[in-house]
């Protein structure tokens, strides 16, 4: 039995047969998922190129329909002001960006300050880890990162319209880092008193949700889950009465975008949801 909520502080946690809740992200880690994954697989990634001149922000204006714009969208051949920052992206807006085939934005470096670091940003020279996936931007990291001579930098901008930073905030309470970790803290949630050794954790962990003789969905269930989640049958057919992966990315997906104001939520009344 699987729990999800958001909590008063809108971050996401998990119950798993109504124990006590963790972070989602514990769980999302015991299925093999890193931080950086994490982000990459939740949020759309943004490349931030550093050039001798400054700053700039290649854009996907489609993709940006409904957000707010974060800096003004200019006309670099008239100085005219598409969008103002601050406003919410039209899709009169995104006509005129891509009649000019606009593509990339300049960034100020006061606008990079407190933006979310989606790939480690590493010294090839050294090896060092300037900054980690899930850190914040700042002058220091700016500084180091052209010094080590690094011209592109993986960044997720949170509008706090149409991308909130949930799973994102949850990371930095979770303080699970590797898959055996994640799965060590959950055996140790539901079986407190037993010695937790990463063999007893890997098998409770598979036999939870992913082992046909423990856990049965039913060809109903998986049928529903499929649907509501747009899964093909050719990736998850009717015989796989297990949960996978991908079922517990899409409803933890489905509950952020819900959170952001995109979707539809399920008639719990409905009798066809009364499983």
């Amino acid at each position: 039995w699987l729990d999800f909520e958001f909590d008063q502080k809108d971050l996401i946690y998990v119950r798993i047969d109504r124990r006590r809740k963790f972070p989602v992200t514990i769980l999302l880690k015991a299925l093999g998922f890193s931080t950086e994954q994490l982000l990459e697989n939740f949020y759309h990634i943004d490349t931030v190129k550093i050039g001798a001149e400054g700053f700039s922000r290649t854009i996907d204006i489609e993709r940006m329909a409904g957000q707010r714009a974060l800096s003004d969208i200019v006309d670099p051949a008239s100085g005219d002001v598409l969008v103002k920052a601050g406003r919410r992206i039209t899709r009169a807006s995104i006509k005129k960006v891509k009649a000019l085939n606009i593509t990339e934005i300049p960034i100020s470096r006061e606008e990079l300050e407190g933006k979310v670091i989606a790939k480690p940003i590493i010294d090839e020279n050294t090896g060092e880890i300037i900054a980690d996936a899930n850190g914040e931007l700042n002058g220091a990291v700016l500084d180091a990162a052209k010094s080590a001579g690094i011209e592109e930098l993986s960044i997720i901008f949170f509008d706090g319209l149409a991308v909130g930073p949930y799973l994102r905030n949850t990371l930095l309470v979770d303080k699970v880092n590797t898959e055996e970790e994640a799965l060590l803290e959950i055996y140790k949630r539901l079986r407190p008193g037993e010695p937790p050794t990463i063999e007893a954790a890997t098998g409770f962990f598979q036999r939870l949700f992913f082992d046909p003789e423990t856990y049965d969905l039913s060809e109903v269930g998986r049928l529903k889950i499929n649907h509501r989640f747009n899964i093909s049958f050719e990736e998850t057919p009717v015989e796989h009465r297990t949960l996978t992966e991908k079922d517990i990315q899409s409803v933890v997906k489905t509950l952020i975008d819900l959170k952001n104001g995109q979707g539809n939520v399920d008639d719990i009344d409905h009798l066809g949801n009364r499983r």
